[in-house]
Order: C-alpha cells, then sequence, then structure tokens
C-alpha cells in the first residue's frame, strides 16, 4: 500500500491546523478519478509519455475531498487548469 497525500495530507491539516486556519494546497491535480485515469492514458499515448509520472500519485479532488471530510475538515476544490487545481482546506 502506498502512503500518499490522500492520506497523509487530511491527517497533518487535522492534526496541526489551528482553528480558523486554513491550508492551501495547489498542485497537479484532477477533479475525479476518473478524470485522472483519462489523463494518465492520454499520456501514455503521447511522445511525451515520460511526462507522466507512474510513481507520482496525482490527486483527485474527489478522493481528497472524502478523505477530509472523513476527519471533520471543511474542503473546498477549484480546478484552475486543465491538470492543476487548488485544495482549501479549513478548520
Amino acid at each position: 500500500m502506498v502512503l500518499s497525500r490522500l492520506t497523509i495530507e487530511p491527517r497533518v491539516a487535522s492534526q496541526s491546523l489551528a482553528e480558523g486556519g486554513r491550508i492551501l494546497i495547489a498542485d497537479v491535480a484532477f477533479p475525479t478519478a476518473a478524470v485522472r485515469s483519462a489523463a494518465a492514458r492520454h499520456w501514455a499515448d503521447r511522445r511525451w509519455a515520460n511526462r507522466w509520472d507512474k510513481n507520482e500519485h496525482y490527486m483527485a479532488a474527489d478522493e481528497t475531498v472524502h478523505a477530509c471530510q472523513q476527519i471533520g475538515l471543511k474542503i473546498a476544490y477549484r480546478q484552475v487548469s486543465r491538470c492543476a487545481g487548488i485544495f482549501i482546506v479549513n478548520r
């Protein structure tokens, strides 16, 4: 099992984020796991396939939002480009 941001970031936020605090995470991200999978297939079929890091866990908003909500964090997500998004985690 790979420990990814999906498990690490919500845990760190829940332990370290002060009441009323906010964490902004801007990174390669996709709105859903399905969109992320489609992007991986798209890049695999291109001559730039080496730019998609198969060892990297690219976040999907649906998974990350669910994980944060499970531990009582408020989170919003905004897709800012085709492959980048911003997560806003509040306590």
